[in-house]
């Protein structure tokens, strides 16, 4: 992919409320461009705010909630950093939570990050949900391959199978680019319609519901018995949900867009993305008495 297809991906991801991941080798600018996002997307009128948590200083407190006795009982207080965020949220912005080094997490502090990724909620603190037009909260990680990481974990499948999974494409010739011209934010970030899942929702997740009939279980359902597999994308229920949200995203910013679908699909469901784009094109063509009656309306 190239790499302005991945900021589109990503600007519509994030305001389409998928929690994204991207990956790539350690200091090919991951952090630095998720930072530049905030002037990427003020171009295009949206007020952002990146929020960067290190996953190796975290702890699983952070992220469900620190204990606190009250008169009556314990209480799971949100920390300091979801206060702010719910804060810029309620003031309109895009506050973009970036859980940096996801691979240096332990498995404890991954299983704390769960209801925060699905459901927003920290402690006991429900954060706004990004929608367009009005703030909200949204997340974006990144991380080093294992054995690139300091002190690597594997990302946990139940993890893994809440994110879009996508590898950083910087290249030296992208950087070389970007490098005379001083590393610019990026531009032209599609900006979402606010009405953009009651537009296009309904047709996307019939589409995969058909799909998924058809094909069997096996498409609905398929957890890698590689366990190196399973921190990446595969089919389940949730990632064919986030899939039809992502496609409708993409469908109301650029119909038709091959690269940002295929990327999209890839990124959530991993081998299915495929037959599932073939199923989609077959739908696609005519009817065969339609071509017998009038050959000429399909030249």
């Amino acid at each position: 992919m190239e790499f302005r297809h991945f900021v589109q991906l990503i600007a519509i991801g994030l305001q389409a409320r998928i929690p994204m991941h991207m990956t790539g080798f350690p200091g090919v600018g991951k952090t630095e461009f998720t930072k530049s996002l905030e002037a990427g997307f003020d171009r295009v009128g949206i007020k952002c705010k990146v929020m960067v948590l290190i996953g190796s200083i975290r702890e699983p407190q952070d992220f469900g909630g620190f204990p606190v006795s009250t008169p009556d009982g314990v209480r799971l207080l949100p920390m300091a950093w979801a206060l702010d965020a719910q804060r810029l949220a309620e003031d309109g912005y895009l506050v973009v939570v970036f859980l940096d080094e996801l691979t240096t997490v332990p498995p404890t502090t991954q299983a704390a990050m769960l209801r925060l990724l699905t459901e927003n909620v920290c402690g006991e603190l429900r954060l706004p949900d990004y929608e367009p037009g009005k703030g909200g909260v949204s997340y974006l990680c990144a991380s080093n391959a294992v054995e690139w990481a300091a002190g690597g974990q594997e990302i946990q499948a139940p993890m893994a199978n809440r994110l879009w999974h996508g590898e950083f494409p910087m290249d030296h010739e992208t950087w070389c680019d970007l490098m005379v011209s001083d590393f610019p934010p990026p531009g032209s970030m599609p900006v979402l319609p606010a009405d953009y899942l009651g537009r296009y929702h309904h047709g996307q997740r019939a589409t995969i519901a058909a799909y998924v009939r058809a094909a069997g279980r096996e498409a609905w359902l398929a957890p890698p018995t590689d366990p190196a597999r399973r921190s990446g994308p595969w089919p389940s229920g949730r990632t064919w949900y986030l899939a039809s949200r992502f496609l409708a995203a993409i469908d109301a910013v650029s119909p038709g867009n091959r690269v940002l679908q295929g990327a999209a699909l890839a990124g959530l469901v991993g081998d299915q993305a495929l037959p599932f784009m073939e199923y989609r094109e077959a739908l696609n063509l005519p009817d065969p008495e339609d071509i017998l009656k009038d050959p000429r309306r399909f030249v």
